[in-house]
């Protein structure tokens, strides 16, 4: 309302409207297997004026990000207002896998009484045993001299590989 100095009023209504809040998730999908690069965080950004721009830690200027090491990563989201918002996002690694082979030797010549013991940890469970004889048994019991050899999958797929030999 506006009144001037001969007393004469105007009136008139405005609406004025504020945007929704900034807001900002993130989603870390950790790395696969110990020592690899390949973590990522995606993410969701609603609310606020459009027309995002985006600043991670790692200098990545998308709204997602990936090929990450462990660590902690911050995304800035700007609007067209320049009002802002702060996440941040943790890669974490499964712990390094990693086994012991511990062979038993046959008694008696072409016997077929040896064994192999498989000490395992690290990694993500469950494992996958793939050995050269064909087994998929953790370990080995009742097999003749010779070299073996084992291929260890845990869930992530992440490969680990051993040998030991059984003597007669």
């Amino acid at each position: 309302q506006v009144t001037d100095s001969n007393n004469c009023i105007s009136q008139q209504q405005f609406s004025v409207f504020e945007p929704s809040t900034l807001t900002l998730s993130l989603q870390a999908n950790d790395i696969s297997c110990y020592g690899m690069s390949d973590g990522s965080i995606l993410s969701a950004v609603s609310g606020g004026n459009g027309g995002y721009s985006y600043s991670w830690s790692n200098s990545d200027i998308t709204a997602s990000t990936d090929s990450l090491d462990v660590g902690i990563y911050s995304l800035t989201v700007v609007d067209v207002n320049n009002c802002s918002v702060i996440d941040y996002g943790i890669i974490n690694q499964p712990n390094a896998m990693y086994a012991t082979i511990n062979a038993t030797d046959v008694n008696c010549n072409s016997g077929t009484d040896g064994m192999i013991d498989i000490t395992i940890s690290g990694g993500v469970l469950p494992y996958v045993f793939s050995w050269n004889n064909g087994s998929i048994s953790e370990d080995l019991q009742n097999v003749s001299a010779g070299i073996y050899t084992v291929s260890i999958l845990d869930n992530n797929n992440c490969l680990l590989s051993l040998s030991d030999t059984i003597e007669q």
